[in-house]
């Protein structure tokens, strides 16, 4: 079974949209599991993106049996705020099929339980607290720890991914003994991503916010190394991007841009979000673009490496060159061809680079080939 965090108590299913930081639950998630174990379903697929809370993970158990209490032995009530108070943990009544399913969870994080990099104070204020709040849901999660370790339980909070969706993570591996992996890795195993990108010239990522975060294992991150791995370049665009250039470059991205240098007011982005994506593509794709980091520009080879010319077979060389300026004059050239003239090929218009969006690469002539001997990819056939 495949269970979404997200769509089972995610930030979307905050009633009224409004953001409860302190109360906030992970129940939502452990009841969609217990629905699938019962059903049969003994292999759990669970993803934990775009969690609503801060709870260590505790609703979640819950839902399964478990009991936190306080010490008076009552119940605690749910919400990562009220973890100040626990006392008291109980696993005995943890369903018996959670014991003999399979969880593997997908992670697009890798940061502790607790600390700076911790859920509580990177992910707590995207998810409403106030800094004083931040503090109680930290001191929470600390407690939590605490107590399991009190009681036998060799918890590790520093391992990777413990962080991820409020401590879900954490009490996943845990307390379920489930596997956490990469959610990229996950969902490149399943869609076969990696043939698609083997084969691709160009692949295009991003998501809401390029920034420090997307560097802890994010999604993008992940779509870096694979193209990296095969040496396909890749493009990240966001909806807004607080990376800079060397941090873009570290990433692996040759290029990155944002809806907001289109359409700086937040709120107007997103209502228009599709409609600016498309004008951000077809930017990015166009030498000397506005902001953010751009492909080079007309007879400037800069970025410090870049893919060899692929060989006959269409499949890009594991071999890499440094690449210099080229200055030569401009012809056309088919994405991919190369010439000795020493230049990159001659751009086309915005409206020309924008229908190109989607073409295969034998067709289309973004980005730009440098036709010098170095190499410069076309548009990915993949979508």
């Amino acid at each position: 079974a495949f269970v979404e965090m997200a769509d089972a108590c995610g930030l979307l299913r905050l009633p009224g949209g409004r953001m409860r930081p302190l109360e906030a639950s992970s129940r939502g998630v452990g009841e969609v599991i217990l629905a699938a174990l019962r059903s049969g379903r003994g292999n759990i697929h669970l993803g934990i993106g775009g969690s609503a809370s801060t709870d260590g993970g505790t609703g979640m158990l819950s839902a399964l049996g478990a009991r936190f209490l306080d010490s008076s032995g009552v119940d605690l009530p749910d919400g990562g705020g009220a973890l100040v108070h626990l006392d008291r943990v109980e696993l005995g009544g943890l369903d018996p099929a959670v014991r003999a399913s399979r969880i593997r969870v997908a992670c697009d994080v890798d940061n502790p339980l607790l600390g700076p990099l911790g859920a509580a104070r990177v992910y707590g204020p995207q998810k409403g607290a106030l800094p004083r709040e931040v503090d109680d849901l930290e001191a929470g999660l600390s407690r939590l720890v605490e107590v399991l370790r009190a009681q036998g339980l060799d918890t590790d909070p520093d391992a990777p991914g413990s962080g991820a969706a409020g401590g879900v993570g954490f009490a996943a591996r845990e307390v379920l003994g489930a596997s956490l992996d990469p959610g990229f890795e996950v969902l490149g195993t399943l869609t076969g991503l990696e043939d698609v990108v083997s084969a691709a010239d160009l692949v295009v990522t991003g998501e809401g916010r390029l920034d420090d975060q997307t560097m802890h294992g994010k999604t993008p991150m992940g779509v870096a190394a694979l193209c990296r791995s095969h040496a396909v370049p890749v493009v990240a665009v966001c909806g807004r991007l607080d990376l800079e250039a060397d941090r873009v470059a570290e990433a692996g991205f040759v290029a990155a841009a944002a809806l907001t240098e289109v359409e700086p007011d937040l709120a107007r982005s997103m209502a228009n979000a599709g409609a600016l994506l498309e004008v951000v593509a077809a930017d990015t794709r166009r030498p000397g673009g506005r902001g953010g980091t751009r492909l080079p520009r007309l007879g400037s080879c800069t970025p410090a490496e870049a893919p060899n010319p692929r060989p006959a077979d269409g499949r890009p060389s594991s071999r890499r060159t440094a690449l210099s300026s080229c200055s030569g004059p401009t012809r056309p050239t088919r994405s991919g061809s190369r010439s000795t003239s020493g230049s990159w090929t001659t751009a086309p218009s915005r409206h020309e680079a924008s229908r190109a969006v989607g073409r295969s690469s034998s067709t289309a002539a973004w980005p730009p080939t440098c036709t010098g001997g170095c190499w410069r990819s076309g548009v990915p056939t993949a979508r």
